[in-house]
């Protein structure tokens, strides 16, 4: 009869303990998608050094620089045919924290499945670094909050995903653009200048008077009568000294 009891109460002990086990792998977990009612929710780790060092906690510090390269990992057994989406999000903000993010725009993502024959994955978003203000997500669910698929994060009104796994926020302001000026254009051989049309050169002038070839005419005319008329009285002087 002890026998029996004891037997009971070591059954009865057994049960308590695997719920209890069932209860804290389901608390901030990963969510199976299309598997088995005998799937469970199991916590994802992270790393941000390869591998290294993992953590589980929700907030990345925004002075180090942005995180585009996560290892992850399931922290227990999956069970087989449950997978756990795992996604990385990568956004430009116009503040550093959630509450002074602005109006975002989506970068870019990276998304895995994470299985009991595939409990380790690295998500490189690298190819999407926020150039200053950022957002970074890790969350876990397959989804795109792009703006178009799903309405993008946007402090309050839309804080989306609900499943994240941890978060970062640039701290690096960016910097003011200064206008470049704009370089004085060299002149071309086509455009430098514009064409002036040819002149005539202009006609002989008398140095000092100023004439021109009508004043030169007439006084050479005059000369030509005045020789004339010379002509004429000479040639009358000659006949009266004959007579």
């Amino acid at each position: 009869m002890q026998r029996s009891i004891g037997r009971r109460l070591i059954g009865l002990i057994s049960v308590s303990l695997a719920a209890g086990a069932m209860t804290a792998v389901s608390t901030g977990s990963a969510h199976a998608t299309g598997t088995p009612s005998t799937c469970v929710g199991i916590p994802v780790q992270y790393s941000l050094d390869g591998g290294a060092t993992w953590s589980t906690d929700g907030r990345i510090d925004g002075s180090v620089k942005a995180p585009t390269k996560i290892t992850v990992r399931l922290s227990a057994l999956a069970a087989v045919g449950c997978s756990y989406p795992v996604s990385l999000a990568v956004y430009q903000t116009q503040g550093a924290t959630w509450e002074t993010s602005g109006q975002q725009k989506f970068l870019g993502m990276r998304t895995t499945s994470l299985s009991l024959a595939h409990p380790r994955a690295v998500l490189d978003a690298s190819a999407f670094t926020p150039s200053c203000f950022g957002q970074i997500d890790l969350y876990a669910n397959a989804m795109s909050y792009n703006g178009t698929a799903n309405p993008l994060p946007h402090y309050p009104s839309s804080a989306v995903p609900s499943d994240l796994i941890t978060v970062w926020n640039s701290k690096t302001p960016c910097a003011s653009l200064t206008p470049t000026p704009t370089p004085t254009p060299t002149p071309s051989a086509r455009s430098s200048s514009p064409a002036v049309a040819p002149t005539s050169p202009p006609g002989p002038q008398l140095a000092r008077t100023g004439g021109d070839n009508s004043q030169l005419l007439v006084y050479g005319a005059s000369g030509i009568a005045l020789l004339a008329l010379g002509a004429v009285v000479l040639a009358r002087r000659g006949r009266s000294d004959n007579s």
